[in-house]
């Protein structure tokens, strides 16, 4: 089994990184630093609840806007990462608490919308 293409370009990517814009223990900036440090061409910054524009952004790296979504429903947690979301979303998008109406507003912000962590969160697929 062939995994890469030896003639296409290879990028390292953090999909899921926090600041001190919510739980992170870095700023913005260190945080794309410290990735950038390690090797990673592409971060995408998934603050809690809003979407952290850093100040600066490491030559050769592409930072990608992100949020991340929490609902607490009765018998799990459900994270949901919007990627590439506009600057502009306005939490919460979706003031019932719904999931789908998450996905819903974030794709209506140009997101594209992933379920985070689901083992970690103890997901089950009729949420």
């Amino acid at each position: 089994m062939k995994l890469f293409q030896e003639n296409k370009p290879f990028y390292r990517a953090n999909l899921h990184a926090h600041t001190t814009n919510s739980d992170g223990r870095l700023t913005p900036e260190d945080c794309l630093q410290l990735y950038r440090g390690l090797g990673y061409d592409i971060v995408a910054i998934t603050d809690h609840k809003k979407v952290t524009k850093p100040e600066s952004v490491p030559e050769g790296m592409l930072h990608l806007p992100g949020i991340e979504l929490d609902y607490n429903l009765p018998t799990q947690v459900v994270h949901l990462l919007g990627l590439g979301v506009s600057q502009d979303v306005i939490y919460p998008p979706c003031p019932r608490g719904i999931p789908q109406e998450g996905i819903d507003a974030l794709r209506k912000y140009g997101a594209r919308v992933i379920l985070a962590h689901p083992a970690w969160s103890l997901n089950q697929p009729e949420f």
